[in-house]
């Protein structure tokens, strides 16, 4: 058939190129029975004109193009009832191919700059993911998945950054909880707070990096951007109602949202500059809750691994224990730190061990590695005067520092060698019994 000049050919075994203006969009049915598709669609764009890419997959959904913009990554299911996985379609035409057999599922995929894939497992909406966390995995092609995060919070939707570094919605701990963007190295090093922590926002999900150097989100209410090179700086609200919103050229975006009098969503190009928009693609049957322009993109950079195979530990430095973003309360001790806890986030409760602190507030200590740790300083009385509950980890032989226990974000210390890299890092040891002083919250 003829598209816009150029010939479509859907035959088995044929490889055309994709028309130009061509999109890749999830679609939803509006009937209570069925499951998800995802779809290639052209101009003219009509809803009867659209090639299934996601044939034999029930319920499937969550597309992402690889940079060279010829691959697609989606989650579904082989079957009703059975764990959600990624599949690869090779645009305009090849059957799906299954990349993971997870038992406990898999979903929310993204490319990473050397051609691999990381994902979610267990899947959101399988039973495992309320009795296990969410970790981020990575792989090569068909083969294992390699496991990125080892917290005891559940992390969602990752993105891959330009530079790398992956991007990912996790939950902080309350009170009260909120989610917010955080990131770490395709190797799963450095996990770090990265914006929207503090926000207080609901829902934050579908973080996208834009080409103009901002991150794009979404909350329940509205999507938004932050500046990548200023992730803590206040958020800018961009459009109301709307389940996705993708980078299309430097005057459009891609959205899909409610139409005017329609009962599901349909496809929009939006221009910011002018606050309009140009309805693309309305569907009677299908809700398209996400539309993405098939185009080559940007290729995130790749990283080397600090990941030392057979180790068993990592380290960690911290350069000022006592210092804390959490605001002091009336109720709040006053003493000095003596000794940082470590505990561990594989039982409630479980301390692995104590170590002493520099009298400069500086400590260096092995811990074990793959494994989520959470922290308390206490006095020389044995009494909590802060704690951060587990939330980060070490990859083996992974040498990490941080300022101090939930330090202000966008500070640095001053320029002095801290005590504790005189000396070989230190063995944790079985400290007394804690006292019950509440710390702050």
């Amino acid at each position: 058939m003829a598209v816009g000049g150029a010939l479509l050919l859907l035959t088995a075994g044929c490889r055309e190129a994709v028309p130009p203006g061509a999109l890749v969009i999830a679609q939803h049915p509006l009937a209570p029975a069925g499951g998800g598709r995802v779809v290639l669609a052209w101009p003219p764009f009509q809803p009867a004109q659209v090639r299934v890419l996601s044939r034999d997959v029930v319920e499937a959904g969550q597309p992402v193009l690889s940079p060279d913009g010829r691959r697609v990554l989606f989650s579904g299911r082989t079957k009703a009832g059975a764990p959600r996985q990624i599949f690869e379609a090779i645009l305009p035409d090849s059957l799906p191919q299954a990349l993971t057999r997870l038992p406990a599922g898999a979903g929310s995929p993204a490319w990473l700059g050397n051609g691999d894939f990381v994902f979610v497992s267990p899947a959101a909406d399988t039973p495992a993911a309320r009795t296990n966390s969410p970790a981020l995995y990575a792989q090569t092609g068909h083969g294992a998945p390699r496991r990125l995060t080892f917290s005891g919070t559940p992390v969602a939707e990752p993105t891959v950054l330009p530079d790398g570094r992956i991007c990912f919605v996790g939950a902080t701990p309350g009170p009260p909880p909120r989610t917010g963007l955080f990131v770490v190295n395709n190797d799963g090093t450095e996990i770090a707070a990265f914006a929207l922590v503090h926000a207080d926002l609901s829902a934050v999900r579908r973080p996208r990096a834009w080409p103009d150097g901002r991150m794009a989100f979404l909350t329940d209410k509205f999507a938004g951007t932050i500046p990548l090179a200023r992730p803590f700086h206040p958020h800018e609200t961009l459009l109301q109602d709307c389940s996705s919103m993708e980078w299309e050229s430097a005057t459009t975006r891609l959205v899909c949202r409610p139409g005017a009098g329609q009962p599901g969503q349909s496809v929009y190009r939006w221009r910011p500059a002018a606050q309009t928009q140009e309805l693309l693609l309305e569907d009677p049957v299908w809700r398209s809750v996400v539309a993405l322009p098939v185009a080559p993109s940007i290729r995130p950079m790749g990283r080397p691994t600090t990941v030392v195979p057979g180790r068993a530990t990592g380290t960690l430095l911290c350069l000022a224990s006592q210092w804390s973003s959490r605001v002091p309360t009336q109720n709040s001790p006053t003493q000095a730190v003596a000794q940082v806890r470590i505990l561990s986030g594989e039982s409630p409760g479980k301390v692995l061990g104590e170590v002493p602190v520099e009298r400069d507030g500086s400590f260096l200590v092995e811990v074990p590695a793959d494994h989520p740790l959470g922290f308390e300083t206490v006095d020389a009385a044995g009494r909590i005067i802060d704690r951060c509950p587990p939330m980060i980890w070490v990859r083996p032989g992974e040498n990490r520092s941080c300022l101090g226990c939930h330090e202000p974000h966008n500070r640095s210390p001053r320029n002095l060698r801290v005590l504790a890299v005189e000396h070989a890092p230190q063995k944790l040891v079985a400290g007394p019994t804690p006292k019950t002083t509440t710390p702050p919250q």
